[in-house]
């Protein structure tokens, strides 16, 4: 048989204290005392969430209890209410503050399903709503939200600097075998004309995981998790394609409905897409030392497919 671990135990009681904030939450909502919890956990695991019926009443309560995290349900919040301005359909916040010095967001609960990965309309959709929420205008960039300003703390052009300033000979990913001088300096020079580029509201996790269709087929954006101020539409098609070929169907169907194409991208594209692979390792050896090693391997593929061409394949989750 097997022995439960302390970790195991751990998520256990966890689970168990976030179940019952989550009733906690729900019967406020919905102002009852009978209510059902069902987990509905999303494959990253980053909130606890869970639907809560109250009779004829449906919502959805997330959880988070990382302090770290704490204001990210209001920036989630902010990002929905800006997609819906523009007319793309999003949850509706119904509630949201801390209980236990756990935070906690109350949303609508979408009748909707999630469709297939090579649902080819589907990707239409998410095309047209994509192209509309990159016309919300933002101030600052990056994925740190001031609630009270409601700007994104860092700066896009300062960012690239940065990056640039750090392919020197003593950069540390050159021990690393990422890069080396001829490829630092060619990346430099891609990496020139970045600053110009412009900003907008982005979603930060395009995936089916994260679109639902209602009966009548329309999409609708989920987890804003990850939204943020970034080079448009440039970030969301790089979390595209990092879990689908360019040339599929379903790809091509996403750029009819967003109005370019992947071609016309090229090479801002690439330039973002690198600087970006390679500032994920730079951030892990600062702040994430055991992060290294899938940074330095999805940077990698990065460099593979979109620097050296070679053929598209999924990036990888961690090494192999």
């Amino acid at each position: 048989s097997e022995t439960m671990t302390a970790a195991d135990t751990e998520t256990i009681v966890q689970d168990q204290e976030m179940e019952e904030l989550a009733l906690l939450a729900a019967r406020q909502v919905l102002n009852r005392q009978s209510v059902d919890l069902h987990p509905m956990m999303s494959p990253g695991k980053v909130n606890h969430t869970y639907r809560a019926d109250g009779g004829s009443d449906r919502v959805v309560i997330r959880l988070n209890g990382e302090p770290h995290r704490k204001h990210e349900f209001h920036k989630e919040q902010w990002a929905m209410e800006k997609a819906r301005s523009v007319g793309v359909d999003t949850p509706k916040v119904l509630a949201l503050g801390r209980i236990r010095d756990v935070s906690y967001q109350v949303q609508t609960f979408i009748d909707g399903r999630h469709p297939a990965a090579d649902d080819v309309s589907a990707w239409v959709g998410i095309g047209r709503a994509l192209r509309a929420v990159h016309g919300v205008p933002v101030q600052g960039w990056g994925g740190r939200f001031d609630v009270e300003s409601e700007v994104f703390v860092h700066c896009w052009e300062e960012h690239v600097e940065r990056c640039i300033g750090l392919l020197g000979e003593t950069d540390p990913l050159r021990a690393h075998g990422l890069l080396d001088g001829a490829l630092s300096t060619s990346l430099e020079t891609a990496w020139r004309d970045l600053p110009g580029l412009p900003v907008g509201l982005s979603h930060g996790d395009v995936s089916v995981r994260n679109v639902l269709l209602r009966a009548d087929g329309q999409t609708v954006l989920i987890d804003w998790g990850c939204a943020g101020a970034a080079s448009v539409p440039f970030a969301d098609v790089i979390s595209i394609a990092g879990e689908h070929d360019p040339s599929s169907p379903e790809i091509d169907a996403f750029f009819k409905g967003y109005g370019s194409s992947w071609d016309e991208m090229q090479p801002r594209l690439t330039a973002v897409a690198t600087l970006g692979a390679v500032d994920l390792c730079r951030w892990a050896i600062d702040q994430r030392p055991d992060e290294l090693p899938r940074c330095l391997h999805q940077a990698r593929w990065a460099l593979d497919f979109y620097w050296e061409g070679r053929p598209w394949r999924p990036r990888p989750d961690s090494p192999a």
